[in-house]
Order: structure tokens, then C-alpha cells, then sequence
């Protein structure tokens, strides 16, 4: 079965004229309680194109925004800027919000019994079921059908093959030194601290898992200057199936919430499931 997905973005725009998620071609501006459907190859975390390293400035202090929550520090540029810094909680992983009727933190796939150091498509049930997704050295390969993304199913807590398999990815976390940075016209921004391959995946959009209902009311309620970071993520099956995420990092998130909107973007977003079906935004 071959599952696609598109992406739906709040039509909200921020006071400094960009969408802090939407990395699609500008659209004009809707009324903020109507969905505008976007391909998902227009969006976030792996890599599209190579990366070259930042000039960073020898006289910025910085501090990690994630606490040591993250594997790497995540850094924050501390110098002078008129920019409020936004008010929230870091948190690494998607967490249960309201309307949300599963607990993004469960266990509810089924495991593989490889007992090998690392899964392959012969003998592991996960890939057979669901098809590889990476190569040897955890890049992504080209899994598109019609212009959209084919679903990625990583090894889970219950599988019996080691951390080191090739088939986790994005449950081991941050990896990449990624700084967010004051940019000159576009707000708070994210930049990479060193170079990225193609296809490497970069960081999660995690935040607060919600219903429809919370995602609209959420929306409704903002204020014209408010900046807005829902997304939504509609995934395909067969027969007119079709699952909704809402995912709000406004109050809880990690760093992805400050990736920036771009007309040529170099960032894909992919759902992936680890161990649950409520699928992390990678």
C-alpha cells in the first residue's frame, strides 16, 4: 500500500511578513480559519542540498536553548538584537495536547525480531512490511511516488536489533550543531554550524500533538501580530483513508520551530513513525 501526504498550513501571517513553518512559495494571504494544501515536498528536516558552514562571529556568547535536553547543545546567538526571544517550553519529543486521543510516547507498533547488528530488507519484518528508507550511513533515498513521500517506518522499542541499526534515524535524536540566529529581515531563524549532505536528517517539528478542533480554535484565537506555528500533515491510504496530525511547538517545541519560510528551499519535511502510529514530523 502506498501512502502520500501533503501538508496543510494555517494561512496565518506573522507580523514580520513570513510563515515560520510553511517553506512553500508565497500564496496570497487567506482568512486565517481556512487550511491551504501544500505539497510535503515544499517543507522540513532532511536535507535537500548540501550545506556549507556559517561564518560565525568570534564575539557572540551562546547558550543551549534545549537545557542539555538535546544530544548536541542547541545554540542560541546572544548578540544584541530588538527581537524578543519567544517564551516556551524545549521539549524534544511530540507530547500529548489537548484533543488528542493518543499518547505520541506509547509503544503501539509491532517490533522485528533481528537479532543482527543491524536490520536488513531479507530478514527484517519492519523493512519488509514497510520498505527501506535509508542506506548504510542513515541518508534518506529518494522515496517519491507521484511527487509525494512514501511513509517511513523506523525500528522501534520493541524490535530486537540494537541501537546501532540503520533503521533508526530520527529517534536518535539531534546530532547537528544548529544555532538559532537574529536575522535581518525574517526574525528569529535556524542556521547549521557545520556542513550537511544531502538527504541527512536535520532536526524534528515537535511540539504539542492536537485535535482539528484545538488546531482551529488555536488560530481563531490569534491576534494579527501573533506569530502562528501550526501544521497539519494529511497522509493517503488507499480507499479514500486519510490521517491527520496537528502538531502546535508554540508553547512546547524544540528548535525546528524556528525554521524559517523559503521560496527555494533546501528542507523536506518526512513523517516518520518509531514507535507509535502518531507520526514525528522529520
Amino acid at each position: 500500500m502506498i501512502i502520500t501526504e501533503e501538508v496543510l498550513k494555517m494561512s496565518s501571517e506573522r507580523a514580520d511578513g513570513e510563515h515560520p513553518v510553511d517553506l512553500a512559495p508565497h500564496k496570497e494571504k487567506k482568512h486565517r480559519s481556512q487550511f491551504e494544501a501544500e505539497s510535503i515536498s515544499t517543507l522540513i528536516c532532511f536535507c535537500l542540498v548540501s550545506f556549507n558552514t556559517s561564518d560565525m562571529s568570534s564575539d557572540c556568547r551562546f547558550v543551549d536553548l534545549s537545557n542539555s535536553l538535546e544530544s548536541v547543545p542547541v545554540l542560541i546567538e546572544q548578540r544584541s538584537s530588538a527581537l524578543t526571544f519567544p517564551q516556551f517550553q524545549y521539549s524534544p519529543d511530540n507530547v500529548q495536547g489537548p484533543g488528542c486521543t493518543l499518547d505520541p510516547s506509547e509503544v503501539t507498533l509491532p517490533g522485528c525480531s533481528c537479532l543482527s547488528h543491524s536490520c536488513s530488507s531479507e530478514s527484517c519484518s519492519c523493512l519488509q512490511t514497510h520498505g527501506q528508507a535509508y542506506d548504510s550511513t542513515h541518508t534518506l533515498l529518494h522515496r517519491t511516488h507521484s511527487g509525494y513521500c512514501s511513509p517511513v517506518f523506523e525500528c522501534n522499542a520493541l524490535c530486537s536489533c540494537g541501537d546501532a541499526c540503520s533503521n533508526r534515524v530520527v529517534q536518535r535524536g539531534l546530532t547537528l550543531k544548529l544555532e538559532v540566529y537574529s536575522t535581518e529581515k525574517r526574525g528569529w531563524g535556524v542556521r547549521t554550524l557545520k556542513s550537511i549532505p544531502k538527504g541527512t536528517f536535520v532536526c524534528e517539528y515537535a511540539g504539542e500533538v492536537i485535535s482539528f478542533e484545538e488546531a482551529r480554535r488555536r488560530q481563531l484565537a490569534q491576534r494579527a501580530e501573533d506569530n502562528n506555528y501550526i501544521i497539519a500533515v494529511r497522509e493517503h491510504a488507499g480507499e479514500g483513508s486519510v490521517t491527520e496530525t496537528f502538531v502546535d511547538p508554540a508553547k512546547v517545541g524544540n528548535v525546528g520551530r524556528f525554521l524559517n519560510h523559503s521560496c527555494q528551499p533546501n528542507l523536506l519535511m518526512q513523517p516518520v513513525r518509531v514507535h507509535s502510529v502518531v507520526p514525528r514530523l522529520a
